[in-house]
């Protein structure tokens, strides 16, 4: 388990140190390592370890691929040998982190990458060249990702705390929000308590460039009845992004883990 943060200046303004420090500490927490910065002109990342497997402790995050792109991720796998196979790693995969294993599944598959990883994780993966941000979030809840997407500056972490460290980010509360939460009204599964912050919802994926952001879903929750498999052997191995196991979902607002 990890945590990171990132901020692009869209105005290209470069981030300066102040801002790293302010999403350093706001990443403090007991037993998590030093902070590990990737910083190029007008976006970085900042990436915090904590240490609770022999793979953990071999994470070296902000991770540059052979293609440029720099991923930051908070992530437990639990097919490691099965996506080694698949990456042509069978012999190495013990010595592989399982950072290092999603930065080859994008760097093979790209964003459909998503579909093959089993377990907990939130990445952010940045693309120098195509000035493209990446961010996803596993099925399941085990992972949080926030973002604060404003006409001068977007940032992200896995907790709130660094987002309100940064002074371009408003802390202005959502009344709506605050409502949802006192009915228990969790039907829009991005929303905070922060009218300027917002979640990537369980089992997206956020593609932001300088001129759009796309959000989609790539699993969700299978409705009662609509599953149709012929044999219990089929349903083992459908893949999660089979269309029986993935119903269409909408961009929804919902809580957040704190900071």
């Amino acid at each position: 388990m990890s945590d990171f943060a990132g901020l692009w200046r869209l105005d290209g303004q470069p981030v300066d140190r102040y801002d790293i420090d302010r999403l350093t500490q706001g990443m403090d927490a007991r037993g998590i390592a030093p902070a590990r910065v990737w910083r190029q002109g007008a976006f970085a990342l900042v990436h915090r370890q904590h240490v609770f497997t022999p793979e953990d402790a071999q994470e070296k995050m902000p991770l540059e691929g052979p293609s440029g792109g720099i991923l930051a991720a908070d992530v437990r796998l639990d097919n490691r040998g099965e996506l080694a196979d698949r990456l042509g790693l069978s012999g190495a995969a013990a010595a592989v982190p399982d950072g290092a294993l999603v930065l080859k599944a994008l760097e093979r598959w790209g964003g459909d990458a998503v579909t093959r990883l089993y377990g907990d994780f939130a990445f952010a993966l940045w693309q120098p060249g195509s000035r493209t941000l990446t961010l996803a979030r596993d099925p399941l809840q085990g992972r949080s990702l926030f973002i604060h997407h404003g006409p001068k500056v977007i940032a992200f972490a896995t907790r709130l705390r660094p987002l309100l460290a940064l002074p371009d980010v408003p802390r202005e509360i959502d009344g709506m929000a605050v409502a949802d939460r006192l009915i228990l009204n969790t039907a829009d599964s991005g929303q905070t308590l922060y009218t300027a912050i917002r979640r990537v919802p369980q089992g997206h994926i956020l593609t932001i460039t300088p001129e759009r952001a796309v959000q989609r879903c790539w699993w969700s929750m299978p409705r009662p009845g609509t599953l149709r498999f012929a044999s219990h052997a089929e349903t083992v191995d459908a893949p999660a992004g089979h269309p029986a196991l993935c119903q269409p979902c909408g961009n929804g607002r919902g809580g957040d883990r704190g900071g």
